[in-house]
């Protein structure tokens, strides 16, 4: 018993303990990640780029965050607009009007819980060129569980959607919280279930808000002058 103990109790100490990290973009410039995986944020030249940040959290475990000072961010030429997140992530910025992030577009990987949500804000993300819309998620998360949550940011001129948040499962919620959704090309917010507080969607080229079978609540929030319907279902 006594040599039982002692093999549990070594085992403990020296388990592997969660990667969690917390990165500042130093840089308004564009670059991948020099070795994503190492705990740097480090592009080739040194610096720690927007796009490298999001290659290292994708890389280590747990729940990561990623800072963002106030400036505009645009991909360089010959790199894809797209940005993969595929961990819990806090994408944090320093105000919708101050930390612009222009030219890119989201993707919230598939994957399964326990993984949190993805949470922005503070922020802007304008002029996305991606075919489906400015952050496209879809995950599989328990009845009920956040998806992806958006505070106090801005989302617009997307060549697409605003915000697509598709669950498998059709549970997941998508949250916005003092968000502007405006003069997207398509849908201002497709989500399978959502919820709405103190946000403005106008003015997009599609329907305001389209939900799934899940629920959609609205609280002190303004849907107006979109092409469509101002508040839909999948069906409709």
């Amino acid at each position: 018993m006594r040599i039982r103990g002692a093999l549990t109790l070594c085992c403990l100490l020296f388990a592997a303990p969660v990667q969690a990290a917390t990165f500042e973009v130093t840089t308004r410039d564009d670059g991948v990640d020099a070795l994503p995986g190492d705990g740097l944020c480090a592009t080739p030249t040194g610096a720690c780029s927007l796009r490298a940040a999001v290659e290292e959290t994708n890389a280590l475990s747990g729940p990561d965050v990623v800072f963002l000072p106030a400036g505009r961010y645009a991909p360089l030429p010959g790199l894809p607009a797209q940005l993969d997140v595929e961990g819990e992530l806090r994408l944090e910025g320093a105000g919708l009007e101050r930390s612009l992030i222009e030219g890119f577009g989201f993707v919230l990987a598939t994957r399964n819980d326990p993984d949190g949500p993805t949470l922005f804000r503070d922020l802007s993300i304008l002029d996305s060129p991606a075919s489906s819309s400015a952050v496209f998620s879809e995950h599989r998360h328990a009845s009920g569980s956040e998806q992806a949550s958006f505070e106090r940011v801005r989302i617009a001129g997307s060549a697409a959607r605003g915000v697509w948040c598709r669950d498998v499962a059709n549970e997941g919620v998508c949250r916005f919280d003092e968000v502007v959704v405006e003069a997207n090309a398509g849908d201002g917010i497709v989500s399978s279930a959502a919820r709405v507080d103190r946000s403005i969607v106008r003015a997009n080229g599609g329907r305001g808000v389209v939900v799934g079978v899940g629920h959609l609540l609205v609280f002190d929030s303004v849907v107006r002058e979109n092409a469509g319907a101002g508040i839909s279902w999948f069906e409709d």
